[in-house]
């Protein structure tokens, strides 16, 4: 297990850095941006339980691949808006998204627009003085915090963070 999520933190890392070193090229991040929405949107859905197939995942990715492609005007405002709502959604919705019932059947599309939103901060980032050193930050914080909570899982952790996750031919498909 840890030989697999080393080599796939180092694969990742070597990608980020290449991201990284052509990301003054407009189109590099926000590809990438568009990339992680789709991807994000695929896994809500199976992650809801709900049918990739439909209508409403498709709608979901065509927004989540035209949206950083999009001029936005003042994005701080998006994010203003986005964040708070987002962050209080997956607080309510982390123990169980298939019993979510504000949105009911739209669950996975609201969630992958707030998604969306969020992976469209790294090419605004970029663009911002000083984007290049914050992107890069960002970049080695996500790996120490996700490195450091693996280790100190393994060292001290008594209980699952997730015992529902479902596995179904490879991906998560299960609840939190």
């Amino acid at each position: 297990m840890l030989k697999t999520r080393v080599k796939t933190a180092a694969v990742l890392a070597v990608l980020g850095l290449i991201v990284l070193y052509f990301s003054h090229i407009p189109w590099v991040l926000r590809t990438l941006a568009a990339l992680l929405g789709v991807i994000a949107a695929w896994e809500l859905y199976g992650a809801c339980g709900y049918e990739r197939k439909s209508v409403l995942f498709a709608l979901s990715a065509v927004i989540a691949a035209m949206f950083p492609f999009l001029p936005l005007g003042n994005f701080r405002l998006w994010l203003a808006a986005v964040f708070p709502v987002g962050a209080l959604l997956f607080y309510i919705e982390s123990r169980d998204l298939r019993r979510f019932t504000l949105f009911g059947k739209l669950t996975p599309f609201v969630f992958s627009l707030v998604t969306t939103v969020f992976f469209r901060s790294f090419p605004a980032l970029r663009e911002a003085p000083g984007g290049l050193w914050q992107l890069l930050l960002t970049l080695v914080v996500c790996i120490l915090t996700d490195t450091g909570a693996y280790f100190i899982g393994r060292a001290w952790g008594r209980h699952k963070l997730a015992p529902r996750v479902i596995i179904s031919n490879g991906l998560m498909v299960g609840t939190f």
